[in-house]
């Protein structure tokens, strides 16, 4: 998980968007496909499939906390 963190640096304040509309319930679902990884923002969870097929997930919140503070 924080490998994609730091590996999407450029690309997590649009990963924070995505999960932002998400959670005001502008989307009910949001599916994100990067170069190496695919991501689905629910309103529970945020799932991360890498391009191995391994899957990680954590609470929306957390992710876009994550998001933000990776970004900084």
């Amino acid at each position: 998980m924080i490998r994609f963190f730091q590996q999407e640096k450029n690309e997590l304040g649009y990963f924070a968007r995505q999960t932002w509309q998400v959670m005001q319930g502008r989307y009910a679902l949001t599916k994100i496909r990067s170069l190496q990884y695919e991501v689905i923002i629910s309103p529970e969870k945020v799932t991360i499939i890498d391009d191995n097929g391994e899957k990680s997930s954590m609470g929306t919140v957390q992710f876009k906390a994550f998001t933000e503070m990776f970004r900084s």
